[in-house]
């Protein structure tokens, strides 16, 4: 059976999560909109708080861009009427200060211990990749910065979101039926890997609760439990499988983490 590793709840909203293969930590993004306040949390494999939050200067329009090699990347942008990116800044995720800043520089992923992306420039796309751990900007071609991001792997992975109309929906629908005797709609949520299936679903007649269930090939169901109930439409990205554990947000403020 699917062990239970932690239950941990935030105060406010998480909005994203990235992974740093090289420490094994969850970067989160949570949102507390009463406050109007963004914070950045790390958090362990283990389930346990990891280094201090990140509290930046604009603790509002801001948002994660990437978790590399320990250091946290944010992006701040003008406001809700405008999303340009005004800058990008990194913290280290241990102490949570600032380690560096620049001026609109958009990123687009990270590689070799730098962070890649482009500045635009009369809506021109200038590419390049600035060092973690020092700030330094170097220009590269849109080829070579392709070439870098194809190189990383990562062992976060996500599932293959499927809407109800197509050939994958129908074959897994026929699956719960058969199997289970359940019937499925809306969308789901699926991956597989060496040993384990995770699918992530609707039960008909009540698509508001998302359901995640977890099979072995021999067809034991290791897990069968209600991951969201918000009634706010299909989710995407519902769960993460990363290094043998499983995890999912919860109630939109709970991050869960099982291993598998």
């Amino acid at each position: 059976m699917a062990k239970k590793i932690a239950r941990l709840r935030f105060d406010g909203q998480i909005w994203k999560i990235c992974f740093d293969d090289s420490s094994r930590r969850l970067a989160l993004e949570v949102k507390a909109s009463q406050r109007l306040e963004t914070i950045y949390h790390t958090v362990g494999l283990d389930g346990e708080l990891a280094g201090k939050p990140v509290l930046p200067r604009e603790n509002w329009w801001t948002g994660l861009s990437g978790f590399h090699r320990g250091c946290l990347l944010v992006h701040t942008y003008e406001g809700a009427s405008n999303p340009r990116i005004k800058n990008l800044a990194a913290f280290d995720a241990q102490s949570g200060k600032e380690v560096w800043e620049a001026d609109d520089f958009v990123a687009a992923g990270c590689a070799g211990g730098c962070v890649l992306g482009y500045v635009l420039e009369e809506q021109q796309p200038f590419y390049g990749k600035i060092e973690l751990s020092t700030g330094a900007y170097e220009e590269l071609s849109a080829s070579e910065q392709e070439a870098m991001l194809a190189g990383e792997k990562s062992a976060f992975c996500l599932p293959s979101h499927f809407e109800e109309a197509t050939e994958y929906f129908q074959l897994i629908q026929r699956f719960f039926r058969e199997k289970r005797g359940q019937e499925i709609a809306g969308a789901v949520d699926y991956y597989e890997n060496k040993t384990h299936i995770f699918i992530s679903y609707y039960k008909k007649g009540n698509i508001s609760e998302n359901w995640l269930t977890v099979l072995t090939y021999q067809g034991e169901m290791i897990l069968d439990e209600k991951i969201q109930e918000s009634g706010e439409g299909l989710a995407l990205d519902s769960f993460f499988v990363c290094c043998g554990i499983l995890g999912w947000i919860e109630d939109k403020n709970t991050l869960c983490l099982f291993s598998v």
